[in-house]
């Protein structure tokens, strides 16, 4: 199976909980690349069969597809 490059935003009131909400995303299948954690936002891939599983975890605000991988300034490496 295909993995896709993901980059996933937390909603607002939810990024003191981005450890937690990360945690799941990783049980679920997410191979975190980077994290911002001051905005709620991380990026990494996971097998295309698995993304629907993210879509359902609380917290998350939106999940987008990305053609290539990203890389910011400031951000961590994982």
């Amino acid at each position: 199976m295909a993995r896709l490059h993901v980059a996933i935003a937390v909603a607002d009131a939810a990024v003191a909980r981005l450890p937690d909400i990360l945690a799941e995303c990783h049980r679920r299948g997410l191979l975190l690349e980077w994290t911002l954690s001051s905005v709620g936002v991380a990026t990494g891939s996971i097998d295309a069969e698995h993304i629907e599983e993210l879509r359902g975890i609380p917290g998350i605000a939106t999940i987008e597809v990305e053609d290539v991988p990203s890389t910011t300034s400031g951000a961590r490496r994982h």
